[in-house]
């Protein structure tokens, strides 16, 4: 129960981190801040967000290989 949960959670993390880092990139109506710092943000913001979706992934495909089984 407690994995399904952390799994969505964890789904839900990696959209909102994708989410934020392209708002910061092309959101440059919305926001009033330093180009240069908007767009590194953003930069970091979206490659943390595709980290942790390749190690969400890592652990979903070890979980399986393992055949640990989700209740």
């Amino acid at each position: 129960m407690f994995q399904k949960i952390n799994f969505i959670f964890g789904l839900a993390m990696i959209f909102l981190y994708l989410g934020a880092g392209l708002f910061f990139l092309f959101g440059s109506e919305y926001l009033d801040m330093n180009e240069t710092f908007r767009v590194a943000f953003g930069l970091i913001v979206l490659l943390y967000g595709i980290f942790r979706g390749y190690k969400a992934f890592l652990h979903f495909r070890e979980s399986k290989e393992t055949g640990e089984e989700e209740s």
